[in-house]
């Protein structure tokens, strides 16, 4: 996103000439139509939209509300070979300082990141299990990712996982909207995906620290 110092935008290249280029067939080839992520979410369980790219968080819940009114089929990204995709993390924390309240916080903090955690969180959510261990056991995730082959992909997904990229200084979080707001031109087809790419870059050099 930015150059090796992060003092200068290095998005406005080739590669983000091509992803704009991209998100700009996705509107006119693939008739992607410019409507919220809610009102997307509720046309695709409604079976009106045939694609939507969410999170493996919200798996469960979609293939619940589906209720098997359509076949779900779920499918890896990136597609590109040497694709990677950003991902977060999850984070336990640790405030207590009184000794009894500390030795029950690491029980469940043990419990959240094991074996067991992870099994109650992929099968209630369809997210990829922290710990990997209980993918392949019998008596834990194995019988339920034979079952519900979608949730694999999410496991299928981990060699190309990359960490996610916080932009420095403390416009950070502005930078990541200023970046969504310009994209949207593009998808409002307001603005041609090369002036919209030139007008993101100069805004979001901008607010990077000087």
């Amino acid at each position: 996103m930015l150059t090796a110092d992060e003092k200068k935008v290095a998005f406005d290249g080739p590669a983000g000439k091509a992803a704009m280029l991209t998100l700009e067939q996705l509107v006119k080839q693939g008739e992607m139509r410019n409507i919220s992520y809610s009102a997307a979410w509720q046309d695709f369980v409604s079976g009106k939209l045939a694609v939507l790219a969410t999170t493996t968080a919200r798996l469960g819940s979609i293939t619940k509300q589906v209720g098997g009114k359509f076949e779900i089929r779920t499918a890896r990204m990136p597609v590109a070979k040497d694709g990677r995709l950003p991902a977060g993390g999850n984070a336990a924390m640790m405030f207590s300082k009184d000794p009894a309240k500390q030795a029950a916080a690491w029980e469940y903090i043990k419990f959240a990141t094991g074996p067991l955690g992870a099994t109650t969180m992929v099968k209630a959510t369809g997210y990829f299990p922290a710990n990997t261990l209980p993918a392949t056991d019998p008596n834990l995730l194995a019988p339920f990712y034979k079952a519900n082959p979608n949730h694999l992909t999410a496991i299928a997904q981990m060699p190309v996982l990359t960490g996610s990229y916080a932009f420095p200084g403390d416009n950070g979080f502005k930078i990541t909207d200023v970046i969504k707001d310009h994209l949207q031109t593009v998808v409002s087809q307001e603005v041609q995906p090369a002036v919209a790419l030139s007008e993101m870059s100069k805004a979001v050099q901008a607010l990077l620290p000087r």
